[in-house]
């Protein structure tokens, strides 16, 4: 992972592909030591430098690390609650399947989960702007 970040010093990227891939790398070490949130706050490189070192220090030294209990059970609430958003998009996108079909897109049945998902033109929104209330 620091060899990663190395690369991203030289070759910058965005900090959300950055965290992304620190994620992946790490993902067992980060929710061993209960870093995983500290890692998706990140705002710069060094950030995320730090965290890597501060898991190498745990790794090196393990009495130095300290399972915060309410930690956990903040961790697996917003999993909890991560689930249950995941739910309520797929309730969503059923619904918006079976207004098509109601409708009469058979051929089309995610068009309404495409509406609003093309940025609109400058055109577009010159010919919006025009029209009448």
């Amino acid at each position: 992972a620091l060899e990663y970040l190395q690369w991203a010093y030289h070759y910058p990227t965005t900090m959300r592909t950055i965290i992304f891939h620190t994620r992946r790398m790490l993902k067992v070490e980060l929710t061993t030591y209960q870093l995983m949130e500290e890692c998706l706050a990140c705002q710069t490189l060094d950030q995320v430098q730090a965290i890597i070192h501060k898991i190498r220090g745990y790794q090196a030294n393990p009495a130095t690390f300290h399972f915060d209990k309410l930690k956990a059970r903040q961790d697996k609430e917003a999993m909890e609650r991560k689930k249950q958003e995941e739910g309520k998009r797929k309730n969503y996108e059923a619904r918006m399947i079976r207004k098509a079909k109601r409708e009469g897109k058979k051929d089309d049945l995610e068009f309404y989960l495409r509406q609003g998902a093309v940025v609109p033109t400058a055109e577009t929104i010159k010919e919006l702007l025009t029209l009448s209330q």
